[in-house]
C-alpha cells in the first residue's frame, strides 16, 4: 500500500518513482510482479538525468531484475548480476548482505566457481566486520559454510557455521538462526551424531514453520532427508526430501544450483524399490527449468541414471554411467561426491560381480570418507567391502588401484596428477603409496621404479 502511494505521489519524477518501483517489486509475493516492477524501475530510469542517486537505484532495479531471473531458471539474470556489481564497484550498500556483490557471489556458488565466490564473500565478510553491519556477517558466514562443504572442506565449513549460529544468536536473527542450526546438524550427522542431528532438524523445521518461510522449510527439509539417507532409513528420506520439494516450488525455487534435491530424492527411491518414481526425478535432473550454468547439477545426472538402469536390469550401461559420474565430479574437485560415487560405483562392480574392482573402489571410498571426517558414510562403504567377499590377497600383491599408482608413480607422476588420473585426491595417493611401499618393501620411487621394471 505504502509502495503504491510512493508512486502516485511521484508523479513525473524518475527518481522517486523508480524508488517506488522498486519497493513494490520487493513488497509482492507474485515473481512476475516483482520482475515488471524491476524492468519498469529501469525503463524508467533511462529517462533520468545522470548522478549517485540514478546509479545506485540502477543498481538496484539490475540486481533485482538479474536475481528473479535466475530464481526462474533464466540464464539472462547471471549478466544483469555482473552488470550490477560492476556498477556498484566499491559503493556497497550500508547492509553488505543487500549488495549486487553479495548476489553475484551466490550466483558464482551455484555455478560452481568457488573460488571466484569464496574470493568475494571474503572481501564482503570484512566490509560487514568493518563496518559493523552485524545483520550481513551471519548470512556472509552461513554462504562460506555452503560453499565450503561443496568443495569438501568440511571443518572449514564447520567452523563458518558456528561463528553464524553464535553471532545469529547474539543479534536474535531467527533466519539465520534456523539455516545455521540446520547447517550445524549436517555435520554432526557427516561426524556420526545422526540423533542428536535429527534431533536438532526437528527443532529447525518447527521453527521455519513457524516463520512461515517455505524458502527455509525447503533447506531443512532437505538437509534432513539428507541425513536420513545416510542412517539408510530410505522411505523417511524419500518422504523429507518430496516435503523439499514441495516447499521449494512454493516459494518459487525453480533453479537447482541452490542443491540438485532431486538426486537425492532419487537415490532414496531407488534404494526404497520405488523406481519408476526415481526416473521421474532423474527427468528433473535431466530437464531442469531453464538453461543455467550449474555443473554440480549436470555431474550429479550420471550417478542417478546408473542406478536407475541397474535398478531396470541394464547393469552394462550403469557401469558406463557410474564411470562418466566419477569423472565429472572429479572434474570438479568435489571429493565427498567422489567418494560417495565411488561407494555407489562398489555396489554395481559387486552386483556384476567384479570382485576385484569393487573391493578397489569401495576400499578408496571409505578412506576418502574417512580423511573427510565422514565416519558414517565410511562405515557404509565398509559394509559394501565386507559383502564383496573377495579373499585376501597374497602378501606383496598389489590391487588393481595400487598397482595403476605405483605405475604411475614409478613414471614420475606427481601426487596431484596421479590423484586426477586415478580421482581420488592427493592424500589419498599418499595413503595408497604408503601401502605400495609396504607391501614391496620400498622406500623411495626410484626403488619403486625398479621395484615395478621387475614385474
Amino acid at each position: 500500500f505504502h509502495a503504491r502511494a510512493a508512486l502516485e505521489l511521484a508523479g513525473g519524477d524518475a527518481l522517486l518513482r523508480a524508488d517506488a518501483m522498486l519497493e513494490l517489486a520487493e513488497s509482492v509475493d507474485d515473481i512476475e510482479a516483482c520482475l515488471r516492477h524491476a524492468v519498469e524501475a529501469q525503463e524508467v530510469l533511462s529517462q533520468a538525468a545522470p548522478g549517485p542517486e540514478r546509479d545506485r537505484l540502477l543498481v538496484l532495479a539490475q540486481q533485482a531484475e538479474g536475481s528473479l531471473r535466475l530464481l526462474r531458471g533464466d540464464a539472462s539474470g547471471a549478466a544483469l548480476l555482473e552488470k550490477a556489481a560492476a556498477r556498484e564497484g566499491g559503493s556497497v550498500p550500508e547492509i553488505v548482505s543487500a549488495s549486487a556483490a553479495f548476489a553475484l557471489a551466490q550466483e558464482l556458488l551455484f555455478a560452481n566457481r568457488l573460488t571466484e565466490s569464496r574470493d568475494v564473500l571474503i572481501r564482503l565478510l570484512q566490509l560487514a566486520r568493518d563496518s559493523g553491519d552485524e545483520a550481513s556477517e551471519p548470512i556472509i558466514l552461513l554462504n562460506l559454510g555452503h560453499l565450503e562443504v561443496r568443495a569438501g572442506r568440511f571443518q572449514a565449513s564447520e567452523a563458518y557455521t558456528r561463528d553464524a549460529l553464535a553471532l545469529s544468536e547474539i543479534g536474535d536473527q531467527a533466519l539465520s538462526q534456523v539455516l545455521a542450526s540446520a547447517q550445524l546438524a549436517e555435520h554432526e550427522a557427516r561426524r556420526g551424531s545422526t540423533d542428536d542431528a535429527l534431533d536438532r532438524l526437528g527443532r529447525c523445521a518447527a521453527r521455519a514453520a513457524a516463520l512461515a518461510d517455505p524458502w527455509l522449510s525447503a533447506i531443512v527439509a532437505l538437509i534432513t532427508g539428507r541425513v536420513l539417507v545416510g542412517t539408510g532409513d530410505h522411505a523417511a528420506a524419500a518422504a523429507a526430501l518430496r516435503d523439499a520439494e514441495a516447499s521449494a516450488r512454493a516459494a518459487g525455487m525453480v533453479d537447482l544450483g541452490w542443491q540438485p534435491y532431486p538426486a537425492d530424492l532419487a537415490e532414496a527411491l531407488i534404494a526404497a524399490g520405488d523406481t519408476a518414481a526415481a526416473r521421474v526425478e532423474l527427468h528433473h535432473l535431466e530437464h531442469p527449468a531453464g538453461a543455467l550454468d550449474r555443473p554440480h547439477v549436470a555431474a550429479a545426472v550420471p550417478r542417478v541414471r546408473a542406478q536407475v538402469l541397474a535398478a531396470e536390469g541394464y547393469l552394462d550401461a550403469a557401469l558406463t554411467e557410474i564411470d562418466t559420474a566419477l569423472r565429472l565430479q572429479q572434474d570438479l574437485g568435489a571429493a565427498f561426491e567422489v567418494a560417495r560415487t565411488r561407494l555407489v560405483a562398489g555396489r554395481l562392480l559387486r552386483r556384476a560381480k567384479q570382485k576385484r574392482r569393487a573391493h578397489d573402489e569401495l576400499s578408496a571410498a571409505a578412506e576418502e570418507l574417512d580423511r573427510l571426517g565422514a565416519p558414517g558414510w565410511a562405515t557404509q562403504a565398509r559394509r559394501e567391502l565386507a559383502r564383496v567377499g573377495l579373499r585376501p590377497s597374497a602378501p606383496g600383491t598389489l590391487t588393481d588401484t595400487e598397482a595403476r599408482v605405483a605405475d604411475l608413480a614409478a613414471a614420475g607422476r606427481t601426487n596431484r596428477e596421479i590423484a586426477l588420473e586415478v580421482f581420488v585426491s592427493p592424500k589419498t595417493v599418499e595413503g595408497i603409496l604408503g601401502r605400495v611401499y609396504r607391501k614391496l618393501g620400498v622406500r623411495s620411487r626410484v626403488e619403486l621404479a625398479r621395484a615395478r621394471s621387475t614385474t
